[in-house]
């Protein structure tokens, strides 16, 4: 199994590039400035060691133990006397790793050769890298890889033996920038505050056009920026990014990037992956005047992400599994599976656990062990949760009612709200009047294991109005508003939960960095609004996934399936991920299986959904509908969509590949590496634009329906030099498996490209 270079902020930490501000040159105090290259000193980073919350291994020899590889002790040590022997680290949440450091046991004697493999889910794993001890010390030796997205680590020995007696691993390094240079700037506001860690300095110029460039020293694969704008709290800033190789010729990455107005901390925003050494941003002005002032200025890699097998089940086990100290040993290294597991339950130490049980608990007492748990969630809702303290729901548990997650952790020590015990997730049921089942209004909160439900069904359209004498296409059909998770404030996580039966399973009502992670989002099928056509056409709307109103969020690794309903105006309504007046949204590594429509964006004319990424999904069209991106140029009056890039998903089955009018053009949309296969149904175009987009490198196969149309022109005509019209080659589509086979044509498109 290989690596794809894939972008992810999973658990990316928006940082500040590490460097110092003692001893750099201050700007020039003269209006006549010279565009001086200003030096920063790099200041060592000091990365937080990680957790090691278990051990593992394929082998043990005696009386040694994994554990005496943790213990500090380098005295002791973990050894095995069979070749592909190995060791799994579980670092106990995701995280973002670049190297490990191991102590082999008599490595000052002899050479060690082994693999380092990781994977997100303890079951699929990855190769990251072959090395061979050097036969210096027996300390501590570094060894390191191209940052990678993970949570275990498994260390293979490549020789007849292995004896391993420390292992430790840090937070991944940070991109710094070794330099910055600036079109002017004002006196006592050099570039260099940009980049000195400290928000109350900052880079400031006046007049649109003015820019600020930084060299990476080296060329480094990044995924965007991340900015803290100087009054960025009370006005939004316009500009644009460009990268290049050499600091003279510069490619634009991003036009017309707007910060949200409404936060003095860094924001991100997000390009795709490039490849670069300097990164220059260009001032168009903000909502005040036409200065910029940067205060803080962090640069994003792409991290690497192992490959994850198409429909894995997203049920998560009830319990994790027992640790196995030593196991017994496998004949061969375990083969990584067709279709994963789904992550064990995280083994998280909290400082403080509440516990909450239907059956058993009681809310006289203290709820901090399972025999003391709370029972309702009155009792769970006035809870006071200090940062780094959680909440858990018995599993086989339901409770009537909301559960009102405000509680405020930090970036470090997140409040997690989660489950214990065995069984199915515990869940949290609409009932009366109530709209949402877990309402989210804190900050820096995981909620994780959970599944809302429906207990308030509402009623049809016809039903509410029964004395409509008109003809209605629905008249059994569920309308009204009910949300599972409802987030309406900043640095949230949902992930690993499930949720049916809603309007909107999660909805991104407010706030930025909020992420929607593994989740099962499936047969979500009430409509929000459903009036006959006969009295208002164009406004029907709900039975989605996840619905986006605001800006700067993470959906990613979930599972869709089946969220549709029906509707007045157009038969079928729905989507996997609805944008509304959403921006700079990051849509990654999704699953999609016969949803109706994989992604719509709309707004207004003055709220508009731009500069939205969607990388790596896979969507299978449902044959009542079957759209993939649906949106719209400058002339929409649903406002334009500019930004908006399409990189390297896979939609099959589809009526509706890519549909881009009303003023489509380059500016609005960025289609590369991906594969396209229409239906023989389908009857409209795979790919329809009325402009010239940015288009290379894809896979289109109308499969008999009708052609690709890019700007009038058609077929082969219309595609780009690197883009080919051909069958995909597919390995076995009636089986879900959409791997491509060996010499399929342009082999990195797609969501399982082929490197």
């Amino acid at each position: 199994m290989h690596l794809n270079k894939f972008i992810t902020l999973a658990s990316l930490t928006l940082l500040s590039v590490l460097t110092g501000c003692g001893g750099s040159p201050q700007a020039p105090s003269t209006t006549g400035y010279d565009t001086q290259e200003f030096l920063l000193p790099l200041v060592s980073p000091n990365l937080r060691p990680l957790t090691i919350t278990r051990t593992s291994v394929s082998a043990a020899d005696g009386d040694s133990l994994p554990s005496f590889t943790t213990d500090g002790d380098l005295g002791t040590y973990w050894t095995a006397q069979e070749a592909g022997a190995w060791i799994r680290f579980d670092l106990g949440a995701e995280t973002q790793l670049d190297g490990l450091e191991l102590a082999f046991f008599d490595a000052n004697l002899r050479t060690t050769r082994f693999s380092v493999e990781v994977s997100l889910d303890g079951v699929a794993f990855t190769k990251v890298l072959e090395a061979e001890s050097g036969r210096t010390s027996t300390s501590l030796q570094y060894f390191g890889f191209s940052p990678v997205q993970t949570r275990y680590v498994r260390v293979v020995s490549q020789d007849a033996r292995i004896s391993l007696a420390e292992a430790a691993f840090k937070e991944s390094t940070p991109i710094a920038a070794v330099s910055v240079r600036s079109s002017s700037a004002r006196a006592g506001f050099g570039p260099q505050a940009s980049v000195d860690r400290d928000p109350r300095t900052h880079w400031a110029a006046s007049g649109r056009g003015e820019w600020i460039r930084y060299d990476l020293g080296a060329s480094k694969r990044l995924s965007g920026i991340g900015v803290a704008f100087h009054r960025g709290d009370v006005r939004q800033a316009t500009f644009d990014i460009a990268v290049s190789d050499d600091g003279q010729t510069f490619r634009n990455v991003a036009s017309g990037l707007k910060s949200s107005g409404s936060t003095l901390q860094i924001e991100p925003f997000l390009f795709g992956s490039h490849q670069a050494r300097f990164v220059r941003v260009t001032n168009s002005g903000n909502s005040e005047n036409a200065d910029v002032t940067l205060a803080e200025v962090s640069f994003l890699p792409v991290v690497l992400l192992p490959d994850r097998a198409p429909l894995a089940p997203a049920n998560p086990p009830t319990e994790p599994a027992p640790p196995s100290d030593p196991a017994p040993p496998p004949t061969e290294l375990p083969p990584s599976p067709v279709v994963p597991a789904p992550p064990p339950s995280p083994v998280t130490p909290y400082s403080k656990t509440y516990y909450l049980d239907c059956s058993s608990g009681s809310d006289s007492f203290d709820g901090t062990s399972e025999m003391t748990a709370w029972k309702s969630l009155a009792k769970a809702n006035t809870a006071a949760l200090n940062p780094g303290e959680a909440l858990l729901l018995k599993r086989n548990c339901r409770w009537d009612g909301q559960l009102s997650a405000r509680w405020n952790g930090t970036a470090s020590a997140p409040v997690t709200i989660g489950a214990y015990g065995t069984g199915e997730l515990p869940r949290i049921r609409t009932t009366g009047t109530q709209e949402v089942a877990i309402a989210i209004s804190g900050t820096h909160q995981v909620l994780e294991y959970l599944e809302p439900e429906v207990g308030n069904r509402p009623t049809s359209w016809l039903a509410k109005n029964p004395s409509y004498g008109g003809t209605v296409k629905c008249p059994t059909q569920a309308q009204g508003w009910r949300v599972g998770f409802a987030l309406r404030n900043s640095d949230n996580v949902v992930q690993h939960s499930r949720a049916s039966g809603f309007t909107a399973a999660i909805h991104f009502s407010a706030g930025t960095r909020n992420k929607a992670l593994y989740n099962t989002l499936t047969n979500n099928d009430v409509i929000s609004t459903n009036t006959p056509a006969a009295l208002k056409y164009d406004d029907d709307s709900g039975a989605w996934g996840v619905l986006v109103n605001a800006h700067g969020n993470e959906i990613a690794y979930n599972t869709f399936s089946g969220n549709l309903a029906c509707s007045e105006d157009y038969a079928i309504e729905g989507a996997s991920v609805e944008v509304y007046k959403g921006s700079q949204n990051y849509v990654h590594h999704n699953q999609s299986i016969r949803d109706t429509t994989f992604t719509e964006l709309g707004g207004t004319s003055t709220e508009a959904a731009r500069h939205n990424i969607f990388e790596r999904n896979l969507y299978v069209g449902h044959s009542l509908g079957g759209e993939f991106l649906v949106l719209r140029g400058s002339q929409s009056k649903w406002g334009d969509n500019l930004g908006t890039k399409a990189i390297g998903n896979t939609a099959v089955n589809v009526k509706v590949g890519v549909s881009c009018g009303e003023g489509c053009d380059a500016s609005v949309l960025e289609l590369r590496q991906n594969v396209l296969q229409g239906r023989s149904d389908a009857g409209k175009s795979l790919v329809w634009t009325d402009g010239v987009i940015g288009e290379s490198e894809n896979v289109f196969w109308p499969n008999g329906s009708a052609d690709v149309v890019i700007a009038g022109r058609r077929g082969t005509s219309a595609i780009s030099s690197t883009s080919r019209l051909a069958d995909p080659q597919f390995v076995d589509v009636q089986t879900d498996n959409y791997r491509r086979q060996p010499g399929a044509p342009v082999p990195v498109a797609g969501f399982f490209p082929m490197l």
